[in-house]
């Protein structure tokens, strides 16, 4: 009966860490991106820009439209809001017998913030959805390009 109210504590203690854990991870990711990007902008601009597949859908001015790899890092630096889509799991039992069901995180992010739009002069609220999976796949490849490229300065 212990380790089913240890696996309820670990499960708790997880939760409690991995939405700030993945939060830093993006936006150092998001951050290294675009540096890599600049980069490679700068010092070969003949390479294909691996930064604009897309990896997820970005809502703005009431349009939707896709959201790119460099588009994604720029609204995961601004985002002022960062909200994780949650599944429930099968009901965990704990030692008195109670009935719980722990969440789980899916691979999508939902960010929220503003950009300066200057005909409007104002800001203007934007929303991105951002496919996990499809941003470490993408982000993967053209990590590895920016890398090549990097070792190649002297």
């Amino acid at each position: 009966m212990a380790s089913e109210d240890g696996f309820i504590f670990v499960s708790t203690m997880q939760q409690m860490h991995e939405k700030p854990e993945i939060k830093h991870l993006l936006i150092t990711t998001a951050i290294n991106i675009r540096i890599g990007r600049d980069y490679q902008r700068v010092h070969y601009p003949e390479n294909p820009d691996q930064t604009k597949a897309g990896v997820g859908k970005l809502v703005e001015d009431g349009k939707n439209k896709p959201l790119t790899l460099i588009e994604a890092c720029n609204k995961i630096i601004h985002a002022t809001r960062f909200a994780f889509e949650e599944e429930k799991t099968a009901a965990v039992k704990n030692s008195k017998g109670d009935e719980l069901k722990l969440p789980y995180l899916t691979p999508v992010v939902h960010l929220d913030g503003t950009r300066w739009n200057k005909s409007k002069k104002k800001d203007v609220p934007w929303k991105a959805i951002l496919d996990l999976e499809a941003f470490a796949r993408t982000a993967a490849v053209a990590s590895v390009g920016f890398m090549w490229q990097f070792r190649e300065v002297k």
